[in-house]
């Protein structure tokens, strides 16, 4: 049917076509992943946060009277 110098063709120009289909469905797939990566939205609610006037004078503040919600970390514990 194909003499064998256009058959070494076909076959050179298959195997590029596929290499490029790969290097295409791998960059598709891994921008799909980290599209979906990005979760729901949680609100922090950081305007919620008091401020807290301090002098040279003030005694300490705990974190619950700064951050209504959540935990405050220093290293590997927790702050109170």
């Amino acid at each position: 049917m194909f003499s064998p110098a256009r058959r070494a063709s076909l076959k050179e120009a298959s195997l590029v076509m596929n290499k490029t289909l790969i290097a295409f469905l791998s960059a598709a797939s891994i921008f799909v992943i980290s599209a979906c990566g990005q979760g729901t939205f949680q609100n922090l609610d950081f305007e919620a946060a008091r401020l807290v006037y301090l002098s040279p004078f003030s005694p300490a503040i705990t974190t619950t009277d700064v951050l209504p919600v959540g935990t405050a970390f220093s290293g590997f514990g927790i702050v109170v």
